[in-house]
């Protein structure tokens, strides 16, 4: 099972679709993607610990990560 996973510099990325199926995740960081134009499906990953995101352009809300009851550390620059 998958406890770590980072998306770095995929600057056509545009959907994070298919991550909520990673239902044992921990940590996220998702660097320089530019293209992103949301987070809705990180609200789903109920294990989330640890988010980093960064770098990723206008996004435009965060309202998906209030029910991350698990969520211990979140760092969030330069979006």
């Amino acid at each position: 099972m998958l406890k770590f996973l980072g998306l770095f510099g995929l600057k056509r990325l545009r959907s994070l679709e298919g991550v909520e199926s990673l239902a044992q995740l921990e940590t996220l960081e998702v660097n320089e993607c530019r293209s992103l134009s949301g987070i809705t499906e990180i609200g789903q990953l109920g294990n989330l610990r640890r988010l980093e995101l960064n770098d990723d352009g206008r996004l435009p809300s965060l309202k998906p990560l209030e029910g991350l009851r698990e969520l211990r550390e979140f760092l969030f620059y330069e979006s």
